[in-house]
């Protein structure tokens, strides 16, 4: 895999083949420059986004945030599989955005690609089916608490394991 590939703005350029940009947006209810920051991994999609590449685009969502498995399981036209259905990507995108905002106001840089991954496992934890908006949003904000825990216990102590296992 290029180094390229490693990128959720390149895995997100393939989903978008030969549509334009302003074709891809409208479709996910977004701006063409919006488009261009994902792309280029300015941003990153939130969870709404992404909901609407794995439905409209059959894109598995683990796929799209960390490059591991298939772009489409089963093939290239086929409907999202049992495997990526499982995957919650509104869940996905909410914890995304909440580890987003507490690795920045720790100072810690992670790749979007890192973001993906962490996102992405979490969310799995995180998972129990037929959860209400407002239990989603309770148990994002309980891993978010969590995560702030670990952070604070790797700023007091730097050679700890927590500080090993997230600067990783």
């Amino acid at each position: 895999m290029s180094p390229a590939a490693e990128t959720i703005g390149w895995r997100i350029k393939a989903v978008r083949g030969g549509l334009s940009q302003d074709a891809f947006g409208e479709q996910l209810g977004v701006a063409k420059d919006t488009v261009g920051k994902y792309e280029r991994n300015r941003i990153v999609p939130g969870g709404d986004v992404l909901a609407r590449i794995h439905v409209d685009f059959g894109v598995d969502i683990n796929w799209l945030l960390t490059g591991e498995g298939q772009m489409r399981p089963g093939g290239a036209g086929a409907a999202p599989s049992s495997a990526s259905a499982a995957i919650d990507a509104d869940m996905v995108g909410r914890v995304l955005e909440e580890i987003s905002l507490i690795y920045k106001e720790f100072g810690w840089g992670k790749s979007l690609s890192q973001l993906g991954s962490e996102a992405a496992q979490i969310a799995a934890d995180l998972a129990a089916d037929g959860q209400t908006p407002e239990e989603k949003g309770a148990a994002v904000k309980a891993a978010g608490a969590m995560l702030r825990r670990q952070l604070r216990a790797a700023v007091a102590d730097p050679n700890s394991d927590a500080a090993r296992a997230r600067k990783a």
